[in-house]
């Protein structure tokens, strides 16, 4: 709770840019137990003390040697995203240079709602935004004082005071790889496929169970899976078996386009197999019903004839006339060995002769 000033000109804030119990990373951390009421304590990303003011309020700006950390600092104001972000790019500096000396926050820096700071040094290791020197500033009207300046409403009794003005839960966002939801006294992670958790900060791991067969090996990826199979084996799940004997798999689901490489290697082992099955098939009919009979010797002589004499014409004319049988060829070629025949030319010709 914050008392409203009736003349804040003469008040002025210092904040001390320092780590420890000056940091809180948490909802009741940041803005008190009374903004849980019961509800799941959510973790933010490490940041200051929220301060909430109103205008006319001077605000300055120191380091603190707290925790022993020494340094200049130059604190810059940025975007929503900046601060998210800790990027000094989406900023501008309040200083020109970095110092050690007391800052005053010029008031042009401090607008109505939100105003977000961060310090971030690249000369100095200990003074880093992602540690939790980053700080929210909330400037906003009095209520207390919209009546009359001079008035109590409260009465004599006490002071006039302002709720804690509600923050946006969801910024910075608290979920990982997800978008957020503001409840009100609590936030909700709705988490991108793949992911779990509270904050959706687990990867769900789809390889288990392991859903590869034939022990094949799982990757888990995001939302996905992918199997390395064994040899003789392919699919998206390892399901398929290159042994043609093998039973199929029952109850198999098939998921993705992972693995088509196996499936066109199982449709070209197949396909090899049934051509092998189809010339062994034609040999065996052309040998039992004796087809190849039909390609003659002469068919073959001519043929190679032709072949073998490239560019030259052969007579093929004498092949279609009527040919002597083999027994008229052997019974004008055979000898008579009798004995009236002994002086003949013939019979002389084979006789043996002395040189």
């Amino acid at each position: 709770m914050t008392t409203w000033l009736k003349d804040p000109s003469n008040t002025s804030i210092t904040v001390q840019w320092a780590y420890g119990e000056m940091t809180c990373h948490t909802t009741s951390g940041c803005f008190g137990e009374d903004s849980m009421k019961n509800e799941t304590d959510a973790k933010l990303v490490p940041q200051m003390l929220p301060l909430q003011t109103q205008p006319g309020v001077a605000i300055r700006f120191r380091v603190s040697n707290h925790m022993g950390i020494t340094g200049a600092i130059q604190p810059f104001k940025v975007t929503e995203e900046g601060f998210r972000k800790c990027n000094t790019s989406l900023g501008v500096p309040i200083i020109s240079n970095a110092t050690e000396e007391l800052i005053v926050v010029d008031k042009q820096f401090l607008s109505l709602g939100m105003n977000y700071f961060i310090v971030d040094s690249d000369e100095n290791a200990f003074l880093k935004c992602e540690f939790g020197l980053r700080l929210n500033i909330t400037i906003k009207t009095a209520e207390c004082a919209k009546y009359s300046l001079n008035s109590e409403v409260c009465g004599e009794n006490g002071n006039c005071v302002t709720k804690f003005e509600k923050v946006d839960l969801c910024f910075p966002n608290p979920c990982h790889n997800a978008s957020c939801s503001d409840l009100g006294n609590t936030y909700k992670c709705h988490c991108k496929d793949g992911y779990g958790g509270n904050h959706c900060e687990t990867n769900i791991n789809e390889c288990n169970p392991n859903p590869c067969h034939h022990g094949g090996t799982c990757r888990d990826l995001i939302n996905d899976y992918e199997c390395y199979c064994t040899e003789a084996h392919a699919g998206t799940n390892c399901e398929y078996s290159l042994d043609l004997f093998s039973p199929p798999l029952d109850s198999v689901t098939m998921k993705g386009k992972n693995h088509l490489h196996n499936l066109y290697l199982v449709a070209g082992t197949l396909s090899g197999a049934i051509l092998i099955v189809i010339i062994v098939v034609a040999g065996c009919y052309c040998r039992m019903h004796e087809t190849y009979k039909h390609l003659t010797w002469k068919q073959i002589r001519y043929r190679r004839q032709k072949d073998d004499s490239p560019g030259s014409c052969l007579d093929v004319s004498s092949v279609a006339k009527t040919r002597p049988s083999i027994d008229a060829i052997w019974e004008a070629t055979s000898i008579n060995y009798s004995d009236d025949l002994l002086t003949s030319p013939l019979h002389d010709s084979l006789k043996p002769k002395k040189v």
